[in-house]
């Protein structure tokens, strides 16, 4: 059963749009400062927040000031290498009008390989142009992707990891440039193209990782003993002097040394040396050369070096260091990319001019940095340029400083792998929190709260700051997955949502017990009221959220009162909107015509003596002074209806915050017309005549069903239950309905689940056990699998039976002229309405299922729903429709069941 649940959060405000919160006194509290922990993390330049993401309620200034553009080199004119591959995408297989369209859109676009990375992004952003398009590519030319081309091409790069870098931070800088005039570049759009890129490099390390050579340590010569062994040939010779490091000072060839050309500012610090261990052609100089791993003061225990990379850094720090030689021309990226990897890390390090973003201010500044490394990176060999090493990872950490995407860092930091290095006690501890900070602040929320849990950073993040924030944001069911598995951390957001939501019901209307209400002046000055809290909209959210997380708990409902409360009277907001729109459709607003409200209206109030009173509130702000009379009365609370009514609207706030929202009389819905029998054409189906219904509760009634199941070929299931924005507890079944041809069984499991009956919920258990198993017995139903699942609650045995000759109604379809047509629409109203051309009065679907006796009207109602199937099933029978002897027409909500 499906029910509207925002009836309860329309509502009207009063008086002002101020919600500054006031004590009990009357005073106004002073306005609350956000924490400032999750203000902007950035230093003084960041982009504005993410677009198509709530923007949280920040103190931030978003004025632009001018800045000078820092003097930083711009990156060298230098001429990329191009290398050419080019494809044609295969038109898709489907003939449907989209697949062709987008197939003709995205045919004869060719992918090259280029070296220079703002060609490559660019290139890559005009092939796919949008996340459909690259999904769309990915689909139809899987070996055609971007991560096959890099696997494929990556090779031709003198460092694939740091190239790899380099192109995620031209993305960043092209999606910040171009966002804003080039709405296609959405964060999925540049989420998938991050993660294409990534497997990319991922398949090429797992590729080439076998087939890296062991380093070879150089032997030293013995320039005393003379070998007894002499060279043969020229070429021996040559091999020979191939594995010596160091320069031959005496040469008798005739070909002049060149000397080596230093590099612009090269005794200016930070400099790096190049190694000539390995001679290096034009064009090809490897990143690895200048850079070595950290392999001990990074890694650590968290990430333990390979042998490989330990023996090449021995090698090459004992070889001579000869002057620089053209470093930026050389390498394949920019020179302003390479001062990322400056070891020192004593300073934030400084973007190029074409990466930083247009400066903002922001009102918290950047956490420290990360501290220094405690060793230089060394030049690492040639032979290991497929190798990820220490210098490519502090490079990348360092691009969380200075990247204006946040979430391409957090996209790719896995086949970087540093993880480790930014955990809780790591080195990098800072820059990991830094990380978090940025993804929380640019609308990033899923990726904030996944790096807090895998790098442990709980205790940089109070969860109270924390829980304001996302709360603020829109984004509170956030914070169920946050604190998953934590016992503490539920608790204590809990206590927060409990303590946010006792504000509402803190005023001086004399709603709650005083001693409940103790100390509230000390928590707000503790915890001052989150900024929509007068917003019911907002209180449904924080409710949803403390829900989950109790029952994740197991704890009952009233375990934090105010939750409860708050919940139970949003759903006496829902009842008493619902009852109110029934008598609006009807134009009848007497107790006897909402006889199906006021029961639920009854269940949820209990015996709670706030809730009588929140009911009589609700039901005079909407101006149902019959109805607020009527249960004033039931309740025994005429007296809080006489002082609620001599107040003014302006006295009648149940809490402390200004700007409190109060019902109305809410409209009636489309649905709810449709469903009342007045709005409804033709007959209304009608139980037949001589065909009695019987409440089975006891014994004697389950043997009186037993032998009429016995003797029928065919019987109607249904089962009815309270609906669930009612519920207080979990959802059970309370009515089972059984209709043979000569009567209608209802099965009340209600009473025969009391533990006083449990001799005959065995009798209950083995009557519907052989029921569903006969094979002789064709069971009917409407969309069955929401009814067992509900009903294994009951009955546990459910999940065993091996159901047989079922058939669900909701898998029938149109039949005329011999032919199948479309599904039948509408649910059973549907079914009934096009094969009996009878329309279904549902309106007694809402109500308490719960309460004993049944009305009248709630049994003549579960009496028509379960036989009207006979009925339906009997006019398919006449019409020889295919659904009769169809074995498929019913799917178990249990996977391990088996039919015969």
């Amino acid at each position: 059963m499906d029910f509207e649940t925002e009836d309860d959060w329309v509502v009207t405000s009063t008086a002002t749009n101020q919600h500054q919160p006031l004590g009990m006194n009357g005073t106004a509290y002073k306005k609350h400062t956000p924490t400032p922990v999750f203000d902007d993390p950035r230093p003084a330049s960041s982009p504005p927040l993410r677009k198509n993401s709530p923007t949280a309620p920040m103190k931030f200034s978003r004025r632009k000031q001018k800045t000078s553009t820092p003097n930083v080199p711009e990156r060298p004119a230098s001429v990329p290498a191009k290398m050419s591959f080019s494809y044609r995408a295969s038109s898709p297989a489907s003939n449907s009008k989209s697949s062709l369209s987008k197939g003709k859109k995205y045919a004869g676009r060719s992918l090259q390989f280029i070296a220079d990375p703002t060609m490559y992004v660019a290139q890559l952003i005009s092939t796919y142009q949008s996340a459909s398009g690259l999904v769309y590519c990915k689909e139809e030319t899987p070996h055609l992707f971007v991560s096959q081309h890099l696997l494929e091409n990556l090779d031709q790069c003198d460092d694939p990891c740091t190239w790899v870098q380099s192109l995620l931070l031209e993305l960043a800088r092209i999606v910040h440039r171009r966002k804003k005039h080039q709405p296609d570049l959405t964060p999925k759009f540049q989420r998938l193209l991050v993660q294409g890129i990534c497997r990319g490099l991922d398949l090429y390390l797992k590729t080439h990782q076998d087939a890296q050579p062991t380093a070879v340590e150089p032997e030293i010569e013995d320039l005393i003993t003379f070998p007894e062994t002499h060279v043969e040939s020229s070429s021996a010779i040559v091999d020979m002097a191939a594995l010596h490091t160091e320069f031959d000072l005496i040469d008798l060839s005739d070909e002049p040394m060149s000397a080596p050309t230093a590099l612009p500012n090269d005794t200016a610090p930070g400099n790096v040396a190049l190694s000539t261990a390995t001679p290096l052609a034009s064009g090809s100089c490897l990143l690895d050369d200048f850079f070595a791993p950290l392999s001990n003061s990074i890694n650590g225990s968290h990430h333990p070096t390979n042998d490989t990379t330990v023996s090449v850094t021995h090698t090459l720090a004992d070889a001579p260091l000869p002057a620089p030689s053209l470093l930026p021309t050389s390498l394949r990226v920019s020179s302003s990319f390479l001062s990322m990897f400056d070891p020192a890390r004593s300073t934030v390090v400084s973007t190029p001019p074409s990466l930083q973003p247009e400066p903002e201010p922001m009102s918290m500044p950047a956490p420290a940095p990360a501290p220094a490394p405690t060793s230089t990176p060394q030049p690492s060999s040639p032979q290991l340029q497929s190798a990820l090493t220490d210098a490519h990872k502090v490079a990348f950490i360092n691009m969380i400083q200075s990247m204006s995407s946040p979430s391409i860092v957090y996209y790719a930091m896995d086949v970087f792998d540093v993880e480790s290095l930014l955990c809780k006690g790591a080195k990098y501890e800072q820059d990991g929190t830094l990380l978090c900070q940025q993804l929380l602040y640019h609308g990033f929320f899923s990726e904030c709260i996944s790096c807090i849990q895998r790098f442990d950073l709980f205790a940089n993040f109070p969860l109270s700051s924390l829980a304001e924030y996302l709360f603020n944001a829109g984004q509170g069911g956030l914070l169920n997955t946050y604190v998953h598995d934590k016992i503490s951390m539920q608790h204590g957001l809990l206590n927060y949502i409990n303590i946010q939501l006792r504000y509402n019901f803190a005023g001086s209307l004399g709603v709650i017990e005083p001693e409940k209400l103790k100390d509230v002046d000390k928590e707000m000055a503790a915890a001052p009221p989150l900024a929509n809290m007068r917003e019911r909209r907002y209180q449904k959210e924080l409710v949803n959220c403390s829900t989950k997380v109790l029952e994740q708990l197991c704890l009952p409902p009233d375990k934090f009162y105010f939750i409860w409360l708050s919940q139970r009277y949003g759903a006496l907001r829902w009842v008493i909107s619902s009852r109110s729109a029934q008598q609006m459709i009807e134009n009848d607003y007497s107790i006897s015509s909402s006889s199906n409200y006021n029961g639920l209206l009854e269940l949820v109030v209990g015996a709670s003596a706030p809730m009588a009173k929140l009911a009589i509130k609700e039901l005079v702000d909407i101006k149902d002074m019959t109805g607020a009379t009527y249960f004033a009365e039931h309740f025994g609370q005429l007296p809080f209806l006489s002082h609620y009514q001599s107040l003014s609207p302006a006295q009648r706030n149940l809490g402390i915050i200004k700007g409190e929202q109060i019902s109305h009389a809410r409209f009636p819905s489309t649905k709810q017309k449709k469903a009342h029998p007045g709005s409804m054409s033709g007959p209304v189906y009608q139980l037949p005549a001589g065909i009695p219904w019987m409440m089975v509760d006891d014994e004697p009634s389950l043997v009186t069903m037993k032998h009429a199941l016995r003797k029928s070929a065919y019987v109607g299931l249904d089962t009815e239950w309270v609906p669930y924005v009612a519920q207080a507890d979990a959802a059970h079944t309370s009515v089972m309905q059984i209709a043979t041809l000569d009567a209608v069984f209802l099965l009340d499991l209600k009473t025969l689940t009391l533990p006083a009956n449990a001799e005959a919920m065995l009798l209950t258990e083995h009557i519907l056990t052989s029921l569903f198993e006969a094979p002789h017995i064709v069971k009917l139903a409407y969309e069955f699998g929401g009814d067992l699942t509900l009903l294994a609650d009951s009955l546990p045995s459910v999940k065993r039976w091996q159901i047989a000759n079922f058939k669900d109604f909701k898998k029938l379809r149109h039949f005329d002229n011999n032919q199948l047509g479309t599904t039948i629409a509408g649910g059973l109203a549907g079914a009934v309405s096009t094969c009996l051309h009878m329309s279904m009065n549902k309106k007694q679907q809402i109500s308490n299922w719960e309460k004993r006796p049944l009305t009248e009207e709630q049994a003549i109602y579960a009496a028509c729903d379960a036989y009207c199937l006979l009925d339906i099933y009997e006019h398919l029978l006449k019409q020889q429709h295919p659904f009769v002897s169809d074995p498929n027409t019913f799917v178990s909500p249990f996977e391990e069941r088996t039919f015969a």
